[in-house]
């Protein structure tokens, strides 16, 4: 980057991790800083660059004074610098007759300036003003739109063409890394990516300097570290397994990507399908048409996207798209790419894009008409089958990014286009055309242009049914008019008046005419006479009815639904909405209710016929009703979860309000007196013996209750305290016997001073809060204080001590299996059972013990177990004595398995 105040150049050059500040201006001592700061960065400073040595070490540096950025040595040659950041690198290089100077910025000369007639430097061909021969030209105020040489105390101002970029075809850029994604979709963790130094832009021709390195993860990132280039040209290549779009899984076998790229313009690069297939035709044209690599890439990307109809005009170049980006062109690449991919397999894909990229090579168009039209095929089945919005849900679910672009739209116009169908929009919408090309050309086939439901505003091509395809463009018809489709030839439709427009007819309607509200109001034409049955024309619809062949000739007008037998031994109902008897239906009949009529639509009713239930519905037809809950609830109202009513028909059952609907309840339900919905969940019934949990009501565990919520200790026997001095902890005891025992559970846990608890205690159900409620659970060589690295191994002589501390405070130990069965020879075993815990309603707590049903750490069992520190080893293994309480017994078990979590109570040393 180039700053510059008043005639003198504030340079900053990056290169090879170094940075240079240089003040370049008129004077003796004008050139101080810049050697200085060279000398500082180890660089060799020379007066000219006549002055630089021979240059045989690649990559070496060097300064030359009034130049404005270090020169680099490469392929034998000095060459201005320029980082990646930069884009601006100036120089003044002096003619070999001594007649002028011309200044080169990043390569190219963008100006000169000549000397006197004398030889003497100056200005446009004059003297310096100054007099002074020999005075050296320096640049001055220099930017983007204008470079100031100065010559003793004349400036030349060199004008830039407006601010135009300059562009070199070989610069040499200091390049720490090169970094970005490479997708088909995203190749994966592991996949390889090199890249290439090229020579320059002109030739392309690689320097054999590569720099190797793989994908960081599976979103297809990667980083090189890099170096100092020759040019600012690289080719990249990535080999390796990739996502893929249409099927959502990971790639059978590995496909290679290849791409150019001007890193000083951007050194996060990203490799693809465009910058693959563009890659042999932007060779072509730079080393045979001899174009820029910028016209070169910028006409390859065209003609690339080209091949499936899209307009690349206004895009970044290739290697900027990003499948996981948010533009339009981004959803363009994803396009292309889901495009290419189709249902093909890796190798198929592969040859595919050796194809187009071999047959584009030197003329930029790919000829292959019939997979093109394959490829359309496709495309069209994948929209029409909804196999896009999977697609995009397969790439949403990578998490690339926190949307993915739309890349629909790109992939049905190029379908329609091939197919040769007119672009979608607004004012063609309701169309219909039919494929000039592919597999549905000649078919029955066609298409109609629709505003998309998931996209307002967006309209696309879809296969239009029968209905739309066989009526497109037909004018209204009389009242009633039949006419076969256009195309199906074998669809029938009517034109109904009162819509008005045109709708499918019925079968009887293609024989009697359509059912419309003109023919239905009158009696003269209101019925008809097919196949053997009289059909009467009501609700748009021919009706079977005999009616009109049963003499109804003196009835009375009856009650809504009544029923009656007509002479020729049918049955009709009174329809009082219609003012008319019509025939009643089989149910109607022989489940001896009434006629179900439009008035009673809604009702219930008991069948005599059968002693089930039925609901008069839409259809005026009885339909059997199986719900339980809809027949005994009818009249009441949901309007409370839990909200519990005996059935209106069975009054042994009972019904409660779930979520705003009556359910049955179940038995179980029914003796709790107790039911739960998703509303009530964690919510206890009145004496909270229950809990609902899961929308059903469980029965409450000590675990169910806040801290401190229930007191678990006798109030009639008198607790001493003991402190644990390591927490502050205070605890109740107990006196049993001879023996004090802790009243509570242990708690303590500090893995800094106790490595051993480290992976070897825990909670009920691996949750803290329920230590606090009843204590910790731990392993017995947690409780032991021991490496559980003796599990399954008999302990050397002499670790566990008499008595043995273990994890319990200061002058307290873990009980033996002898203590254990003292205490429990204390009293009957409700006796040490606490109260309030409802899995053991009989629990007396005499002793004030106080055990609590904690189970262990994977669940809840009725029973408490605590550690001794006596082990048994028999054939099977080795094991601990646990005191275990069940809800109808206390015992000295002894099989308890080391690695199993339970609780401990310790107890007092002898005094």
């Amino acid at each position: 980057m180039i700053f510059s105040t008043h005639g003198s150049v504030r340079l900053i050059v990056l290169g090879m991790g170094i940075w240079l500040g240089a003040l370049v201006g008129c004077g003796d001592d004008a050139h101080t800083e810049d050697i200085s700061q060279a000398a500082v960065a180890n660089l060799e400073v020379v007066d000219s660059v006549d002055d630089l040595p021979p240059c045989e070490s690649e990559g070496e540096l060097a300064w030359v004074k009034g130049e404005t950025s270090a020169r680099i040595c490469a392929d034998g040659k000095w060459f201005a610098t320029a980082s990646s950041d930069s884009v601006l690198s100036c120089e003044i290089v002096e003619f070999s007759d001594k007649n002028g100077v011309k200044v080169v910025c990043n390569g190219d000369s963008v100006g000169v300036v000549l000397n006197g007639a004398t030889g003497k430097k100056g200005t446009d061909g004059k003297d310096g003003a100054d007099g002074v021969n020999g005075t050296d030209c320096l640049l001055g105020e220099t930017n983007r739109n204008s470079i100031n040489v100065i010559c003793g105390n004349d400036t030349t101002v060199l004008y830039m063409n407006g601010g135009a970029e300059l562009d070199s075809e070989m610069v040499a850029v200091s390049l720490d890394t090169v970094s970005g994604v490479t997708q088909k979709g995203p190749f994966l963790s592991g996949s390889k990516v090199v890249v290439r130094e090229l020579q320059d832009g002109r030739t392309l021709k690689q320097t054999g300097n590569t720099f190797n390195g793989k994908i960081l993860n599976d979103l297809g990132e990667f980083r090189l570290n890099a170096r100092t280039l020759m040019s600012q040209y690289v080719s990249l290549e990535a080999t390796g397994y990739y996502r893929n779009e249409v099927t959502g899984e990971n790639s059978s076998s590995e496909l290679t990507l290849m791409a150019f790229s001007n890193v000083l313009k951007s050194k996060t690069v990203n490799i693809n399908l465009l910058t693959h297939l563009e890659y042999e035709r932007v060779n072509y044209l730079v080393t045979k048409k001899k174009y820029s690599v910028v016209k070169a890439k910028a006409q390859a990307q065209q003609e690339v996207f080209a091949l499936f109809g899209i307009d690349a005009t206004g895009f970044s170049s290739s290697e900027y798209l990003n499948i996981a980006g948010t533009s339009s062109e981004d959803g363009a690449l994803l396009a292309f790419s889901i495009l290419l991919q189709g249902d093909r397999s890796v190798s198929q894909l592969s040859e595919l894009m050796t194809e187009i990229a071999s047959d584009m090579e030197t003329d930029g168009t790919w000829n292959d008409a019939k997979t093109r039209i394959k490829i359309a095929d496709w495309a069209a089945d994948a929209d029409s089958s909804g196999r896009l919005n999977s697609i995009r849900k397969n790439v949403e679910d990578w998490k690339l990014s926190n949307m993915v672009p739309k890349f629909e739209p790109f992939v049905r116009n190029f379908w329609a286009k091939e197919y040769g169908l007119d672009t979608c929009r607004a004012n063609r919408s309701g169309m219909v055309a039919a494929a000039k090309a592919g597999k549905r050309k000649d078919s029955k086939t066609r298409y109609i242009c629709k505003e998309d439901s998931a996209d307002v505003g967006e309209y696309r091509w879809v296969i239009a049914n029968d209905f739309e395809k066989d009526i497109y463009n037909w004018k209204p018809g009389k009242d009633g008019a039949v006419k076969v489709g256009d195309v199906t030839g074998t669809k029938y439709y009517i034109y109904d008046g009162s819509i008005p427009q045109w709708r499918s007819a019925t079968l009887v309607e293609q024989m009697l005419g359509g059912c419309v509200a003109s023919v239905s109001s009158d009696p003269s034409k209101n019925r008809g006479f097919v196949n053997g049955f009289w059909y009467r024309c009501a609700d748009r619809e021919w009706q079977r009815t005999n009616a009109y062949i049963d003499s109804t000739e003196g009835w009375i007008e009856n009650s809504d639904g009544d029923i009656k037998q007509g002479s020729v031994g049918t049955y009709l109902v009174y329809d009082e909405s219609e003012g008319l008897w019509r025939d009643a239906s089989e149910n109607d009949v022989k489940l001896k209710l009434m006629g179900c009529t439009v008035n009673r639509e809604g009702e219930y009713g008991r069948s005599r016929f059968d002693n089930r239930f039925y609901r008069c519905g839409e259809s005026r037809d009885w339909i059997q009703v199986t719900d339980k809950a809809e027949y005994n609830t009818i009249g009441m109202v949901c309007d409370q979860d839990g909200k519990m009513v005996k059935g209106v028909f069975d009054s042994l059952s009972t019904f409660a309000c779930d979520e705003g609907a009556w359910r049955e309840m179940t038995a179980d339900e029914e003796n709790k007196g107790y039911i739960c919905t998703i509303s009530m969940e964690g919510m206890f019934n009145k004496d909270s013996t229950y809990i609902c949990e899961n929308k059903a009501a469980r029965k409450t565990i000590i675990y169910d209750f806040e801290v401190g919520a229930r007191n678990y200790f006798n109030p009639d026997v008198e607790y001493g305290t003991l402190k644990d001095d390591r927490d502050g902890r205070v605890y109740k005891t107990v006196k049993l016997g001879d023996q004090v025992w802790m009243a509570e559970n242990l708690k303590f846990f500090d893995e800094r001073t106790n490595h051993y608890l480290v992976g070897q205690t825990g909670c009920y159900k691996d949750d803290s809060t329920n230590c606090l409620k009843t204590g910790r659970l731990y392993s017995w060589y947690a409780a032991m204080d021991i490496d559980s690295k003796w599990w399954g191994c008999h302990l050397p002589e002499g670790m566990i001590e008499s008595p043995h501390r273990g994890i319990c405070p200061k002058g307290w130990h873990i009980p033996t299996r002898e203590e254990l069965t003292l205490a429990n020879a204390t009293a009957n075993y409700l006796d040490f059972l606490a109260k309030n815990a409802d899995v053991w309603p009989d629990a007396t707590n005499k002793t004030g013990f106080s055990a609590l049903p904690t189970g262990d750490k994977w669940g809840y069992s009725n029973m408490v177990r605590f550690w001794s520190a006596t082990e048994k080893m028999d054939a099977y293994g080795y094991y601990a004595y646990v005191w275990m309480f069940w809800t109808d017994k206390a015992t000295i078990y002894d099989e308890g398995g080391k690695e199993q979590y339970y609780s401990v109570r310790c107890i007092q040393d002898s005094l």
